[in-house]
Parts: C-alpha cells; sequence; structure tokens
C-alpha cells in the first residue's frame, strides 16, 4: 500500500511509518502503519485532537498499561503506545494488532 498524499496525514508517529488511514471516528483516527523493529504492519491509533491533561495523560498510561496485559485470540494485541508531538501538543497514540477483515459497520 503507498503512502497517502493528504497532508492532515503524518508521515511518521513514534516508530512508525504512516501508510494510510484506516477508519475516523468522535474519539480519534487510525492509521494502517507499518512499524520499523520488528518489522511488522499495524493499525496505529491515535485518540483526541486535543492535547492532553495530566488526568487524561493519567487515564491513557492506564489504558496502555491494562491492553498490554490482555491476551485474548479475540482482542487484538497491544505493541506499544506512546506520545507524540504536535503544534497542540503531545498526543497518544497505540500501536496495536492489524487485523484484517471487512468493516464492522
Amino acid at each position: 500500500m503507498k503512502p497517502e498524499t493528504d497532508s492532515s496525514i503524518p508521515p511518521r508517529i513514534g516508530p512508525y511509518r504512516v501508510l494510510g488511514v484506516l477508519g475516523e471516528g468522535s474519539q480519534g483516527r487510525v492509521y494502517r502503519a507499518e512499524q520499523d523493529s520488528p518489522h511488522r504492519e499495524v493499525a496505529l491509533k491515535l485518540s483526541g485532537t486535543t492535547a492532553l491533561s495530566a488526568e487524561a495523560r493519567r487515564r491513557f498510561e492506564r489504558e496502555i498499561e491494562l491492553l498490554g496485559a490482555l491476551e485474548h485470540p479475540d482482542i487484538a494485541r497491544l505493541y506499544g503506545g506512546g506520545l507524540y508531538q504536535t503544534a497542540l501538543g503531545e498526543m497518544p497514540y497505540l500501536g496495536m494488532e492489524l487485523v484484517p477483515g471487512q468493516p464492522l459497520g
């Protein structure tokens, strides 16, 4: 898949090269991305459109801990998460297992 040319799509987020948009909603956007190491395609979830408050940052860090502890064949694996710098401030992201298939909607 070729990277999209939309200027609103960041070329990289953390250790991921963004390839295109998978979907978006009121809580954020999900990209198809390529992880540097180990090399694999992932679903990269970006939450929110504003910088994190201290409370929201704690909730995000807790979400990473909880998702990282889950292991079940019907739950996409969490590969990593972090914050990336934007003009609006730090924004959270989650790198997750890319599950092929049709949209549920």
